[in-house]
């Protein structure tokens, strides 16, 4: 008795990497545009760690030449001058313009820009809290509004 085994090809066929390659593009169609907030939400966080720098440095700078401390929109013992402040205020963050005053109920701000596009604007207030402006879309996926 003989038996003849047939040998079989372990190559895949063309239907099988097709849904493969489907399965993929979905996945990623799905992935990309989340991922896309995710990353201008870090990029967010150094904004905001240059404003809270700046709001440290707002309070120390009330406190040692006014003996005040400021937290309403009425303060006038900060000071509009960002390089008489102890921060290091030599080096721009890499996504966004150089801090600048704005006076008013939220005095700093920094703005976010994509070449010479505004993408959106960060500001502090004088309680220390961040807000988003500009961009309502961009500012409610990285969970500003």
């Amino acid at each position: 008795m003989t038996f003849h085994f047939k040998k079989l090809n372990p190559a895949f066929t063309l239907i099988e990497i097709i849904v493969v390659i489907v399965i993929v593009g979905v996945m990623s169609a799905i992935a990309l545009p989340k991922m896309g907030a995710a990353i201008e939400r870090f990029r967010a966080k150094e904004g905001e760690q240059v404003l809270i720098a700046l709001y440290g440095a707002e309070q120390r700078y009330a406190v040692d030449k006014f003996n005040k401390t400021c937290s309403d929109s009425s303060c006038q013992f900060w000071t509009p001058n960002l390089t008489l402040l102890d921060v290091d205020n030599t080096r721009t963050p890499p996504n966004f313009n150089s801090p600048s005053w704005v006076g008013g109920s939220s005095p700093i701000r920094i703005d976010r820009m994509n070449g010479a596009a505004l993408l959106y604007t960060l500001t502090i207030n004088y309680t220390g809290s961040i807000t988003c402006s500009n961009n309502a879309t961009l500012c409610a996926k990285m969970k500003y509004n």
